[in-house]
């Protein structure tokens, strides 16, 4: 479960991941590692959840 500050945060979450990716890209061990994971899950659409009870 992921966290964000507000929904605006939210909706800056696929730029940020973006921004980060293109960083890691030169990273051999990071492609790597990135393709295996892609392998075993993969991310659905994100939701937006309250909590109700406490």
């Amino acid at each position: 479960m992921l966290q964000y500050r507000d929904i605006e945060a939210f909706g800056r979450r696929q730029q940020a991941l973006d921004k980060v990716r293109a960083t890691l890209q030169d990273n051999p061990e990071w492609v790597a590692y990135h393709k295996r994971k892609g392998r075993i899950r993969s991310e659905t659409e994100n939701s937006i959840a309250r909590i109700i009870a406490q």
